[in-house]
């Protein structure tokens, strides 16, 4: 199972290395995240290894707070089973708030900035 979290402009993804997905990646590092119709994001990203390598213990950490069942789900002891690091680039987040209508949020994650 695909456990994600979101902190500080990047999201943290643990699933396993065999993906179709990841074998992309390695070839083209540019990805989108996109969710709901609301927002879709570009980065890049990057293959930090096994989720249970020593320099991924406060991400495994934080895969476990966020995810109760992460245990049960995250197959830690298949080495195939990575984190993924999306560092974000640029965004755009759509609000359909039916009372002030649709606004459009244009973010530079690089230079911190919003349009």
């Amino acid at each position: 199972m695909v456990c994600g979290y979101y902190e500080n402009g990047m999201f943290y993804v643990s699933t396993d290395a065999r993906k179709n997905k990841i074998l992309q990646i390695e070839k083209n590092n540019e990805v989108s995240v996109a969710g709901l119709g609301w927002y879709t994001f570009q980065g890049r990203a990057e293959n930090l290894g096994w989720v249970k390598d020593e320099k991924n213990a406060e991400i495994r950490a934080n895969f476990k707070k966020i995810f109760g069942w992460f245990d049960e789900v995250g197959d830690e002891d298949n080495p195939n089973s990575i984190v993924l690091r999306i560092t974000l680039t640029e965004g755009v987040i759509i609000d359909n708030a039916e009372k002030y209508g649709e606004k459009k949020y244009e973010i530079n994650f690089i230079d911190k900035t919003v349009k």
